[in-house]
């Protein structure tokens, strides 16, 4: 069996979706024995996974100078795949339909431009429905991160509800290894002490400035440090308590990032699956997230839930969280057990059966 897997959203401009890729990468080799593996990157090129042989899997590139939205991969990919064998082609995000007579599958994380499009760009408001529309036409089966998710597509569209599957993400092995030496060094490196931790990127749906402003408005007196790809790095002074925005963080400095937190708290409006979340969990970070969309489904009983529309509630469940030793120790101790109800080894075992079936069924 060959199989193609697009691996171009390897690097910053797509840190979750990169993530879930990166982990793929990682463990479908050891799920797919005697399997082929061709990794499609572009040319001006990331870091390249190793190449080479895992028990009976062999990982080959093939590179494109087509960027992941780019029209030129409907002419490209088809010129640089062909006579390569592939037999199933396995595309990580929403991107331009390709013309390849082959069974296709895509990994479908949300539907942020048609549910929220005041927080997307324009063109992510005009072109995502129909692009997504093309690409349900043509692909064989969609993953997708969480059941909401797959309802949300199935209120929209009319793609059958057996061709969707549902295979959740995980957080990485590091996320359940951080010791307090790891701790100890990412404190030194941000010069930090006691902080409260919120991890996004600078898109508006992950409602940042709700939380800031709540955060102002309450008597808690622990910093309140913001990282994320896109943000700029400084420090706020005020009447209260300090705001310490790191910018982006090195993928090595997340774990011990987390694991030194007070309360890792996630405002987000919308979220298809949420793995920052679950990440703090697996690091022993008690969590307080929004309790809409994807969220309960990721964090169940083991998080403080808000409405991320109030300030006021996003406010009080920071007083009163760290107001209380004893919750916050309790939510740790759930968040972690709650985190092993996820594996990456166990999303690529599914992933795997998935390309099998797709197969069987061709």
């Amino acid at each position: 069996m060959r199989v193609a897997l697009d691996i171009r959203t390897i690097n910053p401009r797509f840190p979750g979706i990169g993530r879930y890729v990166t982990n793929l990468v990682r463990h479908l080799p050891s799920c797919l024995a005697a399997t082929d593996f061709l990794m499609l990157i572009l040319e001006s090129g990331a870091e390249r996974p190793r190449a080479g042989i895992c028990g009976e899997t062999v990982i080959h590139f093939c590179e494109t100078s087509a960027g992941v939205f780019s029209l030129a991969q409907r002419w490209d990919l088809p010129r640089r795949l062909k006579d390569r064998g592939v037999e199933l082609l396995h595309f990580p995000l929403l991107t331009v339909p390709v013309p390849l007579p082959i069974p296709q599958i895509l990994t479908l994380h949300d539907l942020i431009p048609i549910r929220l499009p005041q927080y997307v760009s324009w063109r992510a408001r005009r072109f995502f429905p129909g692009v997504l529309r093309k690409q349900l036409k043509q692909v064989t089966r969609v993953i997708v991160p969480s059941e909401f998710t797959k309802q949300e597509l199935l209120r929209w569209s009319r793609f059958p509800a057996e061709r969707v599957r549902v295979i959740p993400h995980a957080a990485a092995e590091p996320f359940h290894q951080s010791g307090q030496d790891e701790v100890s060094r990412v404190r030194r490196k941000f010069s930090l002490s006691e902080y409260l931790l919120a991890l996004a990127s600078n898109r508006a749906h992950k409602n940042l400035e709700r939380l800031e402003q709540a955060y102002r408005a309450s008597n808690v007196k622990v910093p309140l440090v913001i990282a994320g790809a896109g943000r700029e790095s400084r420090e706020e002074f005020s009447d209260g308590p300090r705001i310490i925005r790191l910018g982006e963080i090195p993928e090595a400095d997340l774990p011990g990032l987390y694991a030194g937190a007070r309360l890792f708290v996630f405002p987000s409006l919308y979220e298809g699956f949420g793995l920052p979340v679950l990440e703090a969990m697996a690091s022993g970070c008690a969590v307080a997230c929004a309790g809409n969309t994807a969220l309960p489904e990721v964090a169940g009983s083991s998080a403080c839930y808000f409405d991320p529309y109030s300030r006021g509630e996003i406010r009080s469940c920071l007083e009163a969280l760290l107001n209380d030793p004893q919750q916050l120790k309790g939510l740790q101790r759930q968040g972690l057990a709650r985190s092993l109800d996820f594996g990456w080894q166990e999303s690529a075992r599914a992933t795997a059966a998935l390309y099998r079936d797709v197969l069987n069924d061709a």
